[in-house]
């Protein structure tokens, strides 16, 4: 009982119980405990992360905005407090690559653009399709 209102078991779709308010079910609110939707959440993002991963690397990662506490102005660069230095950091392949740490900013921001360059520009040409293939006819 929470503030006087009167709650009631319901047993959803999967056999769970459920509480729901009195009212909710002679309006017929609830229809399900939400283990449904769940389930469909669950599916969905399963097949996110597989259509999404370039030899485990995740492709919407690459379009991602900026924190909004990036200090730097660049994705992969930020300020180390404990060793009072910029790093520079990219992920690759489901790991953290660190880029080195380095007393200056732009420093970082240019090992950072390396490091885009030489592991990032391989996801990219592997995910995005060959134009020429696109314009080849058809075998019929």
């Amino acid at each position: 009982m929470i503030t006087g209102q009167e709650y009631r078991n319901r047993l959803c779709t999967r056999g769970e119980t459920t509480y729901v308010p009195g009212g909710s079910l002679r309006t017929v609110v609830y229809k399900s405990c939400g283990c449904k939707r769940v389930a469909k959440r669950n599916k969905g993002a399963a097949n996110h992360i597989k259509t999404d991963a370039v030899d485990g690397t995740h492709k919407s990662a690459l379009k991602a905005k900026l924190h909004k506490d990036n200090k730097s102005g660049v994705k992969g660069v930020r300020f180390n407090e404990q060793r009072q230095k910029w790093t520079a950091h990219i992920g690759f392949k489901d790991k953290q690559i660190n880029l080195g740490y380095h007393s200056e900013r732009i420093v970082a921001i240019n090992a950072r653009k390396r490091g885009e360059e030489k592991y990032l520009n391989l996801i990219i040409e592997k995910s995005t399709p060959d134009r020429h293939d696109q314009m080849k006819p058809k075998s019929t």
